[in-house]
């Protein structure tokens, strides 16, 4: 029998309308109900380190021009046969120095155009190659810009009483009676993460989906390193360390804040570059293998996500790209929880918003009333606090601003930052039953929500409560995960034997393994 311990240490280093949705977006054969980001940063301090800024709305857009095109050939088509095909393009963009960058996870191919094709060019191009029966379908790879155990019922962190009124509105402090999201992973594809004492203990894997053309942290394109380099944005910079630390900030630990689920890993998938922008292959991508998926050149993930959170929004329909990538975290039983978007719109025009099988996430005040910024509409599932200036969203942050500094505390507000209160509790809902499909978790959510606008906004408590408990064992969880991993898993250790257990001289913790 081996027994882990680890000594746990603080270091500060660091409106409603009803549309038609084209056929050709239906949802997937497991059939999700149709009920189906930009940020606003505020001034505000932290306990940390002060993060402040004028408020600001920086909704996401997509470019007029892109220099890629997804192709979808029919299985067995024959390389020479799609070289000949793509000769098509030479009269709208000279095809002798057009290439094949990659193939994505449902096996279509990224084409790199030898300049950009505005939206008549991209029309015609696709046109010509969708004539030929080789083609299953063709669309533009578009650019998005700025698309960026048990706990006591009030946390020892020291910004919840203060300043996480989102975590009481929600009845976070309940659920957690039940579960903490132990041996739960949610992945958080967005601009990466940066070092934090909130969330370095919680962070497992990840991997960078960044292209060359948005990619600032020297490795030029794909690697293994999911850390956020900066976008050069001020208004998007450290995303993802702030919807990480909503999602699952370590909790209970005298420092900072709480996050919704206290003992969920959290895998961080880079996607949003420069200006928190991307091509829309690698945010496709980025979903796939936080999902469990496959992913040509990409190591298998392993530590699949239980959830995964895009905090994104632009305007435009689901692109067949973005479609297999939601159907396919579907069909693995992982649900895609994305952000309505702030432009107060209907969400059925704005993707992936309207990619039937995810669900979609709109905004909630501290006035427990539908924020005026937030899209909305029948594609929205569920609203989540997301804040207002005044009465924003704090979490994990970053002082920086071309580059990391100092680990701060920062209030945001957006649909950004709604997606991950919904990840967090979709987590701990699948600590109780790790078997629950998309649709039942879908279903439990706006069934146990209070009611606000003619929506459902989340009650964690509810929703968790109204899952059976499933005991599938002890699970490892946090530091001794990590050194669990680490030297060897269950080949070396065995199974565990208990849980998690302190109560050491020193403030440690221990579990006993099988070998």
């Amino acid at each position: 029998m081996r027994t882990y311990r680890t000594v746990a240490g603080i270091c500060l280093v660091a409106g409603i309308a009803i549309s038609t949705v084209p056929s050709a977006y239906a949802a997937p054969p497991s059939g999700p109900t149709n009920q189906q980001q930009s940020q606003v940063k505020s001034s505000g301090d932290s306990s940390l380190a002060q993060a402040s800024g004028q408020a600001e709305d920086t909704p996401s857009t997509v470019e007029p021009t892109t220099d890629r095109l997804v192709v979808k050939f029919k299985d067995s088509t024959p390389e020479d046969t799609k070289s000949q095909l793509l000769q098509k393009t030479d009269d709208v963009a000279p095809s002798e120095t057009s290439k094949l960058l990659k193939t994505t996870a449902n096996q279509s191919d990224v084409v790199q155009m030898s300049k950009k094709l505005d939206a008549t060019a991209q029309d015609e191009v696709v046109s010509k190659l969708e004539e030929d029966p080789a083609v299953e379908y063709a669309e533009p790879d578009r650019i998005v810009k700025n698309a960026a155990s048990s706990y006591p019922s009030t946390p020892n962190d020291p910004m919840y009483s203060p300043n996480q009124w989102n975590l009481r509105t929600i009845g976070a402090s309940g659920a957690w009676q039940h579960a903490t999201g132990a041996g739960q992973t949610i992945g958080v594809v967005d601009t990466g993460i940066t070092d934090h004492p909130d969330l370095n203990a919680k962070v497992t894997g990840g991997y960078d989906f960044v292209s060359p053309d948005y990619d600032r942290d020297g490795a030029n394109g794909r690697d293994g390193d999911p850390s956020d380099p900066g976008v050069l944005n001020a208004s998007e910079n450290w995303h993802g360390t702030h919807v990480a630390g909503i999602a699952g900030a370590s909790t209970n630990n005298g420092i900072g804040i709480s996050g919704v689920a206290p003992d969920a890993t959290i895998e961080p998938v880079r996607a949003l570059g420069i200006g928190a922008s991307g091509y829309e292959s690698d945010f496709a991508d980025a979903i796939t293998w936080a999902s469990g998926g496959a992913v040509a050149g990409a190591p298998a993930n392993p530590h699949p996500s239980s959830v995964v959170n895009f905090s994104a929004a632009w305007d435009g329909q689901c692109s067949a790209t973005m479609k297999s990538a939601v159907d396919g975290a579907h069909a693995r039983n992982v649900p895609v929880v994305v952000a309505a978007g702030n432009a107060g719109v209907n969400a059925n025009d704005v993707t992936p918003a309207n990619c039937l099988g995810a669900i979609v996430v709109g905004a909630s005040a501290s006035t427990d009333v539908m924020t005026g910024y937030s899209n909305w509409g029948p594609m929205l599932d569920v609203l989540a606090p997301g804040g207002t200036t005044g009465a924003d969203i704090y979490s994990t942050y970053n002082t920086g601003n071309e580059s990391p500094a100092q680990a701060s505390y920062g209030p945001l507000n957006g649909t950004s930052m709604s997606a991950p209160h919904v990840a967090g509790v979709i987590a701990l809902m699948k600590q109780r039953d790790p078997g629950l499909d998309v649709e039942s978790i879908r279903n439990t959510l706006v069934s146990t929500g209070a009611g606000v606008n003619g929506y459902s906004r989340i009650n964690a408590e509810a929703a968790v409560s109204a899952v059976e408990s499933v005991d599938s064992g002890p699970v490892v969880v946090n530091g001794i995960k990590e050194l669990y991993d680490a030297q060897g898993g269950a080949a070396k250790f065995g199974t565990p034997r208990n849980n998690e257990s302190g109560g050491l001289v020193d403030g440690g913790v221990f579990q006993e393994f099988s070998n």
